[in-house]
C-alpha cells in the first residue's frame, strides 16, 4: 500500500504520517522505527550526563584550592591571593598622599575621581576599603577639608574648617583718564587647569550714564573700565535694580523693567553689545 496502511478498527486506507483515522478517529499507532532516534538520543544524552557527573564527583581536588567566591573572580590555584582590581589611571594628589600618612584613619584608598578644579585650589573623591567615599580639598599644597560624600547623600565635613571666602566690598572709583566715576559692584576670577588664571568677570555701575547715552560711548566707558580693572568680561548698569534683577530671578519679575532701564550691555570677548539688543 506504499504510503497508506489499514486501520484495525474501521479497515479504512490511513497515511503512515497521520496522527488519527480520518473515517473513525482511531489514533494512528507509531512503528517503533518511527521513534527509535529520538529515544536513543534521549537515552544517549542521559548516560552522558550522569558519567560527566560521576567522574567530577570522584576527580582528585587541590587541597590547597578554596572555593569560588560566590559572584566574584574564581581563586587562583595554590592558595594564592587573587589579583586586586586594575587601579586607577587617576593617582592621589601628593597633598593627600602626605594627609593620609598623618592620618592613619581614613584607611587605604582606592579608586581616584578627580573633580573639577575648587575656585580656591584642587579636590579629589577617593574611594576607601571600607565603602565610604571621601572628598579632599587641597590649597597651597595642603588638606584644608575632608568632606564625607557619595551617591545620593549630602556631605558632611569630618576634618577641618570650612573655607570662608573673602567678602566682596562694592569700591566707587573716582572719575578719572576720560572715565566717569563708577563703582565695581561684583568680582569673579575664575581658575583654568594649566592656565596662569582664568577670565575674570566684573559688574559696574556707572550713575552718570543711561539708555539715552549713545552706544559708541557706553562701548568706550566699558573697555575703559575692563581695561582698568582687567575684566574679561564685564555688565554695565546705571541702577541698582538692574543689577539686582539680573542676578535675581524673583527680583526681575517682581520689577519687569529694572534691565530695561538701566542695563546698559555687556562686554565679552572683544565685543560689545548694547542692552537695548537683549532687554528692548
Amino acid at each position: 500500500m506504499g504510503k497508506l496502511t489499514k486501520c484495525p478498527d474501521c479497515g479504512s486506507a490511513v497515511s503512515k504520517k497521520a496522527v488519527s483515522c480520518p473515517s473513525c478517529g482511531r489514533p494512528a499507532k507509531k512503528d517503533a522505527k518511527s521513534g527509535g532516534c529520538l529515544s536513543g538520543c534521549v537515552t544517549i544524552f542521559l548516560i552522558g550526563g550522569v558519567a560527566i557527573f560521576l567522574l567530577a564527583l570522584l576527580a582528585p581536588r587541590d587541597p590547597n584550592r578554596r572555593a569560588d567566591p560566590p559572584g566574584g573572580q574564581p581563586n587562583p590555584p595554590n592558595g594564592q591571593p587573587a589579583p586586586p582590581p586594575s587601579a586607577s589611571a587617576t593617582t592621589v594628589h601628593p597633598a593627600v598622599t602626605a594627609f593620609l600618612a598623618e592620618h592613619p584613619e581614613f584607611g587605604t584608598p582606592g579608586n581616584v575621581e578627580e573633580s573639577a578644579d575648587w575656585a580656591e585650589g584642587k579636590r579629589q573623591i577617593i574611594a576607601f576599603g571600607s565603602g565610604k567615599f571621601f572628598e579632599f580639598y587641597e590649597r597651597h599644597g595642603k588638606i584644608i577639608t575632608v568632606w564625607e560624600t557619595g551617591r545620593g547623600r549630602e556631605r558632611v565635613l569630618v576634618w577641618g574648617k570650612p573655607f570662608e571666602p573673602e567678602k566682596f566690598t562694592p569700591e566707587q572709583k573716582p572719575a578719572s583718564g576720560g572715565l566717569p566715576a563708577y563703582k565695581v559692584l561684583s568680582v569673579v576670577q575664575q581658575k583654568r587647569a594649566g592656565a596662569p588664571r582664568g577670565p575674570k568677570y566684573g559688574e559696574a555701575l556707572i550713575t552718570s550714564l543711561s539708555r539715552k547715552t549713545p552706544v559708541a560711548e557706553r562701548e568706550r566707558v566699558a573697555r575703559g573700565i575692563a581695561a582698568a580693572e582687567g575684566f574679561d568680561q564685564l555688565y554695565i548698569y546705571s541702577t541698582e535694580d538692574a543689577k539686582k534683577a539680573n542676578s535675581s530671578a524673583s527680583f526681575a519679575d517682581a520689577h519687569p523693567n529694572a534691565m530695561r532701564q538701566g542695563y546698559l550691555g555687556s562686554l565679552s570677548e572683544g565685543k560689545f553689545t548694547a542692552g537695548e539688543e537683549t532687554f528692548p
